[in-house]
């Protein structure tokens, strides 16, 4: 997902709809994002962990052009980066780990200003414990969460009574019950179901049905 000039994830299909600056950060939360997706006029920097830049690498030969432009920035898991966006504004984006041991590596991400309390989920995963033993996370959590964006992909356009698409807003909302976000936001719009948006402390700002 890019970061636009307020540090909002936007999805990668909508790099010019958005029309982001051309510097804009992408951050990358899952390995299996497909790194051809990324605009030709894009001239920015990827943000991700070592464990997610190795395995993209493994599966898709296309991110060694971004490593031998030295267009990679790692993040350090539990650890804050300060990224200097458009207009000189600034935020901060600690990446923590939501899969174990010889699970495919996946993330949760913190981004935060001098506003705001993000969190960005781009792929859901099937481990709550990582995020709750996380003793980093959980700090963030009790301080408050403003916004919590996910990646409603995978739900856009599906019959919202297929199995698949329970499945999916069951695992989501377990984590916006643990996080308990002022306001809950999908890439692509998509409305959750209300028994998830009932978890947000101010759910009339958020579409639901």
């Amino acid at each position: 997902m890019f970061l636009n000039n307020f540090g909002e994830p936007v999805a990668v299909e909508d790099f010019e709809s958005q029309k982001l600056d051309h510097l804009a950060p992408l951050l990358i939360a899952d390995p299996n994002v497909t790194v051809s997706n990324i605009p030709g006029n894009w001239g920015g920097k990827i943000y991700t962990t070592i464990s997610i830049m190795k395995e993209i690498s493994r599966i898709q030969s296309n991110m060694n052009k971004y490593i031998e432009e030295k267009r990679v920035v790692e993040l350090k898991e539990n650890k804050s980066t300060e990224v200097c966006l458009a207009d000189n504004a600034r935020i901060f984006i600690t990446p923590f780990a939501w899969t174990k041991g010889k699970c495919e590596p996946k993330l949760i991400v913190l981004i935060k200003d001098i506003y705001l309390s993000r969190v960005c989920v781009d792929v859901l995963s099937n481990m709550l414990n990582p995020v709750i033993l996380n003793t980093n996370l959980r700090k963030a959590i009790q301080d408050g969460i403003d916004i919590v964006y996910f990646n409603d992909s995978f739900v856009k356009g599906m019959n919202p009574r297929d199995n698949k698409v329970q499945l999916y807003w069951s695992k989501l909302h377990l984590l916006i019950y643990l996080i308990r976000p002022k306001i809950l936001r999908g890439l692509y719009d998509t409305t959750p179901p209300k028994y998830i948006t009932q978890c947000c402390t101010r759910p009339d700002d958020v579409l639901s049905v």
